[in-house]
């Protein structure tokens, strides 16, 4: 039997055990696009109930997301993302970085109905953890 109305959870976590059990990789990094584009990779911050990734995209050709590839192959798609001039940013599911390495994968999130030229994003992996 299907459910009519959507579960919806409430978890409280204090802060300062979420805030400890929270690491931050800063990249400050930028990454080539098709067509000349840019991305700056800023940081991805993991805790135990989410991992975020925060770029610099002011809206341009094409919407770029990220996927997380681990290095067995699992993916792991966005399942929230913001794409403005003041902040974009992925959310995922948590992701233990201690049990294998894992890579940041662009690819082409929606198309921008708007963009003259939006070229082709190029195959490239980031890695996460080494």
């Amino acid at each position: 039997m299907p459910i009519v109305h959507p579960w919806v959870f409430d978890i409280e976590v204090p802060t300062e055990k979420l805030a400890a059990a929270s690491k931050t990789i800063t990249f400050d990094q930028i990454i080539q696009l098709g067509n000349g584009e840019s991305i700056k990779l800023e940081k991805l911050i993991v805790t135990p109930i989410s991992t975020v990734l925060y770029y610099d995209w002011p809206e341009q050709a094409n919407h770029i997301a990220f996927k997380i590839v681990s290095e067995s192959g699992t993916e792991i798609l966005p399942g929230t993302s913001a794409i403005t001039p003041e902040e974009s940013y992925n959310r995922y599911p948590s992701i233990d970085l201690t049990s294998e390495k894992y890579y940041l994968v662009p690819f082409e999130h929606s198309v921008n109905p708007h963009a003259t030229e939006p070229g082709k994003v190029p195959e490239q992996s980031i890695l996460i953890n080494p």
